[in-house]
């Protein structure tokens, strides 16, 4: 193998490699964007959760807010309590939406920390494709020059043949004109002489 082989050998494996990044890249920016579109839904459901809480929590405090009035005009307090329209298992609700709440921000915190780690990678993956597209490009333009040139000598190689052909059958012809004369007798090319002079 020579040098020209050895050269457009490496380009090729320089390509593949090319390929093989591109490719990992590619799935690597399909588990962010599958990343992503968890945490946005994770943050669409915190919302309705913070939501709903509020409103229980507004509905608590106006229960409250009414006991303290009615009970400062008189009525009993104790009594108020137990029969003031309570929402339905609004401690207990409250309590669990809480929880739900604090494991929802932490399952965010989570997800926001692995697409930073994610989106750090991809960063750095998309500067080594770019170096790796210019290192690709310049081996594409050396690989380019290399067929170039193995044209070149192709195309002088079959110039080479043909002019040794033409020279093969030049020195044929040659040697079968010499052959002729000499074999001819020397009375033959004087006859020959004397009869183109006297043309």
């Amino acid at each position: 193998m020579d040098k020209k082989d050895r050269d457009r050998h490496a380009a090729e494996r320089s390509y593949a490699e090319c390929q093989e990044e591109l490719a990992e890249l590619k799935v690597d920016y399909k588990e962010l964007q599958e990343e992503l579109e968890w945490k946005e839904g994770i943050e669409i459901e915190l919302k309705e959760v913070k939501e709903e809480l509020r409103s229980r929590e507004q509905r608590e405090e106006e229960r409250r807010d009414m006991i303290t009035v009615l009970g400062a005009s008189g009525f009993d307090r104790s009594f108020l309590e137990e029969h003031a329209p309570t929402p339905p298992s609004v401690t207990n609700d409250n309590n669990k939406r809480v929880n739900e709440v604090r494991n929802l921000n932490q399952e965010v915190e989570g997800s926001r920390r692995r697409v930073v780690a994610l989106e750090g990678r991809i960063q750095g993956q998309e500067e080594e494709l770019v170096k790796m597209r210019l290192k690709h490009s310049k081996t594409n333009e050396k690989l380019g020059q290399v067929v170039m040139e193995k044209d070149g000598l192709l195309k002088e190689l079959e110039i080479l043949k043909r002019r040794l052909v033409e020279q093969e059958q030049g020195k044929e012809a040659t040697l079968s004109i010499s052959g002729n004369v000499m074999g001819k007798s020397k009375e033959s090319r004087e006859k020959e002489v004397i009869d183109l002079c006297e043309d």
